[in-house]
């Protein structure tokens, strides 16, 4: 996954939480043209899981990885 990571296509955003698994830092990148994934930087997660779906737009990544249980 590294090239997601250092990739000139991959956003870190002030706007996402840490991974809720491991604390880790998380970042936002594009794939297949017009959809987003956000991922985890220590690579234990990543949202949409499935390799060919992603949201369609950044503010909707972020929100639903933002989500947490109360």
């Amino acid at each position: 996954m590294t090239e997601k990571k250092d990739g000139a296509n991959s956003v870190r955003s002030n706007d996402l939480l840490c991974c809720p698994f491991c604390g880790a830092e998380a970042f936002i990148w594009p794939i297949l043209g017009n959809m987003w994934k956000v991922s985890c930087t220590k690579d234990c997660v990543t949202m949409p899981s499935r390799f060919d779906m992603g949201f369609t737009s950044e503010q909707e990544a972020i929100k639903f990885w933002n989500q947490r249980a109360t």
